[in-house]
């Protein structure tokens, strides 16, 4: 489903979370905390929030997170997204040892 700007906007907290609770590893806590950055002057402010919102969470929450993302990491066979969006976070790079740490 595709919504305008002005739909999302219009959203009540509620919707907001159930439309965008599944985008981040189904951690509608993310989009609980995007939504306190609503109105959203662009799709650009949008993406703003969402990020926002995991950079001011708790570490421990912030690497639950992240775990719960399926192969965090790994060398398996990935969609082009995923091996995008893991080499940018530099997983794509890590160390024996880090990635055991970051399995732990």
């Amino acid at each position: 489903m595709k919504l305008t700007l002005n739909e999302i906007n219009g959203m009540s907290k509620s919707e907001f979370i159930d439309a965008f609770g599944g985008i981040f590893e189904h951690s509608p806590w993310v989009a609980r905390q995007a939504w306190e950055g609503a109105p959203f002057s662009s799709i650009g402010s949008l993406i703003s929030a969402f990020e926002h919102g995991i950079w001011q969470a708790d570490e421990s929450i912030q690497i639950k997170l992240l775990r719960s993302h399926p192969d965090l990491g790994t060398r398996v066979q990935m969609t082009d997204h995923s091996v995008r969006e893991q080499a940018g976070a530099g997983l794509d790079a890590l160390s024996a040892e880090e990635y055991a740490e970051l399995l732990s």
